[in-house]
């Protein structure tokens, strides 16, 4: 933190070190200052076009608030105004993360299938309460023979 402490104080608006330092606050359970640092990233990222900056500050602001359902909602609804979340897989896998949070399995499952299976492995180990991997894959393997023309029912 120190170290980043030196950067801020060199260049007070990289938003780098901002992200790095709440993140930092956030792995050793110091919520308080890991939100003073993410208001700091949001300010700087406020008429910032880097899609992948955006996409940290989401995941973030995931983490800091993942226990409060109307914080969830308002993530998502920020997401839903400003992105189109099927062009880009990492938007799809933080609102995926946030339904499961959120309890809305269906359209977790739902979301799920146009992630793409890379990141079934992922949802299954931290998530096991939400599904098994049996289901996943079959809805997966069904989507892709859709896409594909296949009709997998006959």
């Amino acid at each position: 933190l120190s170290d980043l402490d030196k950067i801020i104080q060199l260049d007070p608006l990289n938003s780098s070190a901002y992200y790095l330092k709440c993140f930092t606050y956030y792995t050793k359970n110091d919520n308080n200052n890991a939100k003073i640092s993410f208001k700091k990233y949001e300010e700087l990222l406020l008429n910032s076009d880097n899609i992948l900056a955006k996409i940290q500050l989401f995941y973030l602001e995931y983490l800091l608030n993942k226990n409060s359902s109307k914080d969830l909602d308002d993530i998502l609804a920020k997401i839903d105004k400003y992105y189109n979340i099927y062009e880009d897989k990492f938007l799809q896998f933080i609102r995926c993360k946030i339904y499961i949070e959120l309890k809305k399995y269906n359209e977790a499952r739902s979301l799920l299938k146009h992630i793409g299976i890379e990141f079934i492995d992922y949802f299954m180990e931290e998530h096991p309460d939400f599904l098994s991997c049996n289901q996943v894959y079959t809805d997966y393997v069904e989507s892709e023979l859709t896409k594909l023309g296949i009709d997998h029912l006959s």
